[in-house]
């Protein structure tokens, strides 16, 4: 089986710095056109084009009678991009003629080009004339210039390796289709696989590197057709392959996949007519190579483009998440300083508070019931933090260790206070939190101070819940000595009363004085008590003192 070889390179430098390789062969190129704009066209789509690692050189020919000269001069010249209509309306016709029956070349390949078509349509032209190319001008994209030249070049290497060594390659013959001797040693020494088939499709020539991929010999496939040796769908691939050659007379290049139990072989095939020494088509000589490590080597490519464009949509993903991450952060941090803000703002308006009622005041007292205070709103963050969400907390659990700290703090001896608490697990935001704990606060600690005096005992109860119009019901209540009757709870000289009765409104509730015997507060509130109105005003107020 052959394999890739790098002699077959073509290279289109439209883009680069316009350096060619560094050679003395170039591929001799013959325009024929009576207009000069067709030649400048052409030589500026063709500029830089490189194939085999030689360049283009052009020759110009502006008559039929001057490309008759120039391609009498030059027995080397590759292609003939050839106009039909110049002096006359068969002027290129003319040329085709002269090169193929009186200087007997048919070496070079021959693309005819006319910007008339329907004067001479290109099925009537293949048919009576050896040409090996045809298009319309403007008809095709740059690219498909450049491809149309590629494959002409090709077929003229192809056919010129056969014409080497100074051995004239006999077309295949009437008799048999036998040839000469030269040629078998010559198709020998060629690296791609070569086949000659006669015009109903059997083998009539095969070289070493054909019979080696067929694993058979000469005589195993001379007569023999693709059907004999490839799978159907193959075969059929080769066939009409085959056809469009005989039909168009013009050079066909196909690709093939051959699946077998070492993978699969990819084969490039470039086909062209063949004409016995009378000049009648007598088949198709074909020149195919191994593929497969440019194919491997193409899939190769695309999968490390895509785990790279994977890679890519990774970090792309993490790149997002960062930043998703980083912005979360930033808008946690602001509130962070928000809140900070918020509590020490309430922190001073609470020691102003206190400041303005010191008359005949204990300081120890003082600091004492500030202290008290404080902890009840770091007991929210601290709730806050130890829940892992930074939005809420559980308020029941709050009251009861709240209500323990308190009794704790007032250093009251087991057993004379007793807490009776029925709380239900009601998750608050902070902005509810804080007011709420500072109402716990202020309510249970006047009834230790206040509600039992001596050492009398008795028992403080809370309770939160919630009603069935969808209100949360806060109680605080002691079994203690009551309110005085002369006192206003809502309009009292009490710093810890008047607290009470702001911190209410701030959270949009109510507060009612209920039960005979002892003290009962009831605090009626919604679990987002501050409305929209209320939280941009303090978000003005805190950009202005900002």
């Amino acid at each position: 089986m052959i394999g890739l070889y790098d002699d077959d390179k073509i290279i289109f430098r439209d883009d680069g710095d316009g350096t060619l390789p560094e050679t003395t062969e170039k591929w001799k190129i013959l325009i024929v056109d009576d207009e000069q704009e067709v030649h400048q066209m052409t030589k500026l789509v063709l500029n830089n084009f490189v194939y085999d690692n030689k360049p283009l050189e052009f020759l110009s020919a502006y008559s039929g009678a001057e490309a008759d000269r120039l391609i009498t001069e030059n027995p080397d010249i590759a292609v003939i991009l050839l106009d039909i209509v110049m002096e006359d309306d068969h002027s290129g016709l003319n040329v085709t003629k002269f090169i193929r029956e009186e200087l007997k070349n048919n070496l070079v390949r021959i693309i005819l080009r006319t910007g008339q078509p329907g004067q001479m349509p290109k099925q009537q032209v293949i048919v009576q004339y050896d040409i090996n190319g045809y298009m319309e001008k403007g008809s095709l994209t740059s690219g498909d210039f450049k491809m149309s030249l590629l494959l002409a070049l090709k077929t003229y290497r192809d056919i010129v390796a056969l014409n080497d060594n100074k051995t004239q390659i006999e077309k295949a013959g009437v008799e048999n289709t036998k040839t000469s001797s030269q040629l078998t040693t010559l198709l020998a020494s060629i690296k791609d696989m070569i086949s000659i088939k006669d015009i109903s499709g059997g083998f009539v020539l095969v070289n070493n590197a054909f019979r080696e991929f067929i694993g058979l010999g000469e005589e195993e496939i001379i007569g023999k057709t693709y059907e004999n040796f490839f799978p159907p769908a193959f075969a059929k691939k080769e066939r009409e392959s085959d056809r469009e050659v005989l039909e168009t007379l013009t050079s066909v290049q196909i690709e093939q996949v051959l699946s077998g139990s070492e993978g699969n072989v990819y084969l490039e095939t470039i086909k062209n007519p063949i004409y016995t020494k009378t000049g009648e088509v007598f088949g198709c000589v074909a020149v195919s190579r191994d593929i497969t490590e440019r194919k491997l080597n193409e899939r190769r490519l695309q999968e490390i483009n895509e785990q790279l464009n994977m890679e890519i949509e990774r970090r792309q993903r993490v790149e997002k998440t960062i930043l998703s991450s980083l912005k979360e952060k930033e808008i946690l941090l602001k509130e962070v300083h928000h809140r900070v803000k918020n509590n020490l703002q309430i922190i001073s308006s609470l020691l102003y508070l206190q400041s303005i009622n010191l008359k005949n005041v204990n300081p120890q007292e003082v600091l004492s019931e500030s202290h008290s205070r404080i902890r009840s709103m770091a007991l929210v963050h601290e709730k806050l933090y130890k829940s892992g969400n930074l939005a809420t907390i559980d308020f029941g659990q709050y009251i009861r260790e709240l209500a323990s700290d308190i009794l704790y703090s007032f250093g009251v001896p087991g057993g004379r206070i007793t807490l009776n608490m029925k709380c239900a697990s009601i998750l608050l935001d902070v902005e509810t939190s804080i007011p709420c704990g500072l109402i716990v606060n202020e309510l249970v600690s006047n009834a230790v101070k206040y509600a039992f005096p001596g050492n009398t005992r008795g028992a403080i109860h809370i309770s939160l819940d919630e009603t069935p119009g969808g209100m949360l019901r806060l109680v605080i209540g002691d079994t203690g000595v009551g309110v005085p009757k002369d006192v206003d709870i809502f309009n009292s000289d009490s710093l810890g009363l008047k607290l009470v009765n702001n911190l209410v409104k701030q959270i949009k509730g109510t507060l009612e004085l209920t039960g005979s015997g002892g003290t009962e507060f009831m605090i009626t509130f919604q679990k987002t008590a501050m409305n929209k109105e209320q939280s941009a005003e303090e978000e003005s107020e805190n950009g202005q003192q900002g």
